[in-house]
């Protein structure tokens, strides 16, 4: 019984000391910049003390030159370098006593340095942010597979998660408690961390698992212990497989947002296309009953000149019903067709400055309404339209130009932002060199007017004076 007693207090005690020092050495990091600001300090104050030396010195140099001279101040003389020679000692001793917790703080220092050498691999990739993608998953159900592998795999490396280089010790209760409290916090930690990574914090998650890991090893050099780095390097993998899959769930919703914006698009253009089939029916039916009263009219009338202003009036209907027949077939293909349709290309100098345009793709019979939409609340100032252009295959012109536009293109990450930094002139040589291949039958581009953002600037400039 006494012996299990001490074998208990003895797990307890190491219990204890390891997660101090865990706790210590988390708070290395944040002693090092008070170290830096105290040993700044010392070092200013070692200099006040230096230069205070010199002067007492100096000044007992000038009472023993006094001393020569004046013999019978003698005692005087004494006593003012007997006071400043004590003086003097106390000084040293203050400075070596500075000293000393100069050298201490350094080694503090040193050993804080040699914890950042070894994290120095990480800091690069961990200020980007970003992982980049390794695996690169077909679908969710192989991110799932994988991740089921890896942790299973994980429940293997557990049986041997702690190394040790101590025989004595490894097939003791000593060890066996070590194993299962070191083991223990480093799955907690790397599974908080596993939790809560995002695309934006993705690299700092990885070095978060390396610095548990290098923390928790430091806390059992002291007995020779240290966790399996095969373990270490499944998390990581764990983690990096995590990432993807929310990536491949960002890329999902994204895919999804653009089938439903394409389909709001194409019910919208399908609308619009049966209303104008039905205005330009009903403009026809118009036209023919009109044609057909007036010609009842002129075989009824016997007056040369009623028939002549009739014939005249004939005609003009004529006129007007091949214009609404060709309406109403222009408005059928439009209807059946969902491929026709215009490519716009705009800029918004106010919202996002000079040589910044949006090129996109509409298939509304009236493509302005579209840009008049994008000129909504979210933006300060209104678009103004550079080029609309029309086309018979407008999905397949727009992915040509944001092919041609891919190096000039903002947003790296999400291709549906459809704007690119380059100069209209690039875009316009682009388009122009595509005009053999969609034949164009009108082509102009024009500059921006911008008239509300140059409006406001000098409304500005006006209220500055």
């Amino acid at each position: 019984m006494i012996i299990t007693s001490i074998v208990g207090i003895v797990i307890s005690a190491l219990a204890y000391i390891l997660f101090q020092k865990i706790r210590e050495i988390r708070q290395l990091k944040q002693e090092l910049i008070t170290l830096r600001d105290e040993i700044e300090s010392k070092r200013a104050s070692v200099s006040s003390i230096g230069i205070k030396l010199k002067a007492v010195e100096l000044e007992l140099k000038s009472y023993k030159d006094i001393e020569q001279k004046i013999k019978d101040d003698q005692s005087k003389h004494e006593q003012v370098m007997k006071d400043n020679q004590e003086k003097y000692a106390e000084l040293r001793k203050e400075r070596e006593a500075i000293n000393e917790e100069i050298y201490l703080n350094t080694e503090k220092l040193n050993t804080l340095k040699e914890e950042i050498d070894e994290l120095k691999p990480y800091i690069n990739l961990q200020e980007s942010g970003l992982i980049r993608s390794q695996y690169k998953f077909e679908s969710l159900w192989d991110c799932e597979e994988a991740l089921n592998i890896v942790r299973f795999r994980q429940k293997e490396l557990i049986k041997n998660s702690v190394l040790t280089d101590n025989e004595e010790l490894m097939n003791t209760q000593v060890f066996k408690s070590i194993k299962k409290v070191a083991t223990r916090a480093f799955c907690a930690e790397a599974h908080i961390i596993i939790d809560n990574v995002k695309f934006s914090n993705g690299q700092r998650s990885l070095v978060e698992i390396n610095k548990v890991f290098s923390d928790i090893n430091k806390s059992m050099q002291f007995l020779s212990c240290r966790l399996n780095e095969e373990l270490r390097d499944s998390k990581l993998k764990e983690l990096k497989i995590v990432f993807e899959r929310a990536e491949k769930i960002e890329a999902i919703k994204e895919e999804q947002k653009a089938l439903r914006e394409m389909m709001r698009e194409e019910e919208e253009a399908r609308r619009e296309a049966e209303a104008a089939l039905r205005d330009a029916e009903n403009e026809e039916s118009k036209y023919k009953d009109e044609l057909e009263q007036i010609q009842n009219d002129f075989e009824s009338t016997s007056s040369d000149e009623e028939k002549l202003k009739l014939k005249n009036i004939i005609e003009e209907l004529k006129q007007k019903l091949l214009e609404a027949v060709e309406k109403k077939e222009r408005a059928k293909s439009m209807a059946e067709i969902t491929k026709e349709g215009h490519i716009y290309i705009i800029s918004n100098i106010g919202s996002f400055g000079k040589d910044v345009y949006k090129v996109g793709m509409t298939r509304r019979l009236n493509p302005d309404d579209r840009v008049k939409e994008l000129s909504n609340a979210s933006v300060p100032f209104k678009f103004d339209i550079h080029a609309m252009i029309k086309t018979n295959n407008a999905p397949s012109l727009e992915k040509k130009l944001h092919e041609k536009l891919e190096n000039f293109r903002i947003n790296k990450v999400n291709s549906r932002k459809e704007f690119f930094k380059v100069s209209i002139d690039k875009i316009k040589n682009i388009v122009e060199d595509l005009d053999g291949e969609f034949k164009f039958s009108k082509l102009a581009f024009s500059e921006a007017e911008a008239s509300e953002y140059y409006q406001t600037v000098t409304l500005e400039a006006q209220d500055d004076q």
